[in-house]
C-alpha cells in the first residue's frame, strides 16, 4: 500500500519531465492521475509510457477554454470529500510541488 492509494490526483504540465516524473512517482505510490500537457509530442509519449495507469489529457492552463473542459475530465475521478474528487494538485511545469485539496 502506497502513500498516495486511494488518492486522486491531478498533474498539470505532467507529460515530460520533473512533470512526468511527479506522474511516475505518484502512480508508484497508489495515486489515480489525471495528467495535462499541451504538446502534442509530449503527450502521445507519456501515453504510450503511462499506458492505462493515468489519463492522459491535452490542456493549456493559458486557455480559459481548455481549463473549463478540464472540469470534464475529472468528473470520473469524483468522490465524496472534495468537490472535484481531486485530492493532491500538482504543478508539473512551474513550482514543481504537491498541494493538498482541502476538503469543503
Amino acid at each position: 500500500m502506497g502513500k498516495y492509494a486511494g488518492k486522486k490526483a491531478v498533474v498539470i504540465g505532467g507529460t515530460h519531465g520533473m512533470g512526468l516524473a511527479m506522474v511516475q512517482g505518484l502512480l508508484d505510490e497508489g495515486a489515480e492521475v489525471l495528467l495535462t500537457g499541451r504538446n502534442e509530442k509530449n503527450i502521445e509519449t507519456a501515453r504510450r509510457e503511462l499506458g492505462a495507469k493515468a489519463h492522459v489529457v491535452r490542456s493549456d492552463v493559458a486557455d480559459m477554454g481548455d481549463i473549463a473542459k478540464l472540469g470534464d475530465e475529472l468528473t470520473p475521478m469524483k468522490r465524496h470529500g472534495t468537490p472535484t474528487g481531486v485530492e493532491l494538485a500538482v504543478d508539473g511545469g512551474l513550482t514543481q510541488h504537491i498541494q493538498p485539496v482541502p476538503p469543503q
